[in-house]
C-alpha cells in the first residue's frame, strides 16, 4: 500500500496535525526543512504538528522537494513513515542534454532531453532514442513514430531500466508525416 503523505505549497507554512499512536517511546527523523513538534513522545496518543519551511531560493521558487518523516519506535517494525512533498519550480536549474546525461542524474530529477526520436508506441507512453540511449517515456501525449523533439520529464526506472515518467511535455520539432 502507499504510505501516507502530506503536500505543502511553495510558501506554505501552515501546520498540519497528525496523531501518533504508540506502544512505547518514539522519536522523529526528518529533513531540516521540516519541523515536527513535539519531536519525541511516549506510549499512547500524541498529536504532532508538521510544518515545512518556504521552498524559496534567492527570492524565487526552488525545485520541488520530497522527503519523509519517520516516527521511530523501539524496533524497526514499530516505525511509521509519512512522505512530505513540497511544490516548487521544476524547471529551475533544469538539467538538459542527452538521454545518457539524464540517466546520470538522481532518480526523480526533472530533466530536459533534446533531439530524441519516437521509435515505438505503447498503451501508456512511447519509446524514444537519441545517439546515446533508448528510453521508455510515460506520457499521455499523442505522438507518432518518427516524431523528433525534446522531452521534459522526471528520471525514473521501469522494470529495472532507466526511463522518464510524469512527462510534462514532448515538444515536437519535426513530424513523421
Amino acid at each position: 500500500t502507499d504510505k501516507p503523505s502530506l503536500e505543502f505549497g511553495i510558501e506554505d507554512t501552515l501546520a498540519v496535525a497528525l496523531t501518533v499512536y504508540a506502544d512505547a517511546p518514539w522519536t522523529v527523523e526528518c529533513a531540516n526543512w521540516i519541523t515536527v513538534e513535539p519531536a519525541t513522545g511516549d506510549a499512547g496518543e500524541t498529536v504532532v504538528t508538521v510544518m515545512a519551511q518556504p521552498n524559496m531560493r534567492d527570492g524565487l521558487a526552488d525545485r520541488p522537494r520530497k522527503e519523509s518523516i519517520t516516527f521511530v519506535g523501539r524496533d524497526i517494525y514499530a516505525n511509521a513513515t509519512v512522505s512530505i512533498l513540497q511544490n516548487g519550480d521544476k524547471y529551475r536549474d533544469l538539467v538538459e542534454g542527452t538521454l545518457a546525461d539524464a540517466f546520470a542524474q538522481p532518480l526523480e530529477t526533472f530533466v530536459g532531453v533534446k533531439d530524441v526520436q519516437v521509435v515505438a508506441l505503447t498503451s501508456d507512453g512511447f519509446i524514444v532514442k537519441d545517439e546515446t540511449a533508448y528510453s521508455y517515456v510515460a506520457a499521455e501525449q499523442e505522438v507518432a513514430i518518427g516524431d523528433k523533439g525534446n522531452v521534459y520529464s522526471y528520471v525514473s526506472t521501469f522494470n529495472g531500466f532507466p526511463s522518464l515518467k510524469d512527462t510534462d511535455r514532448f515538444k515536437v520539432s519535426a513530424n513523421s508525416a
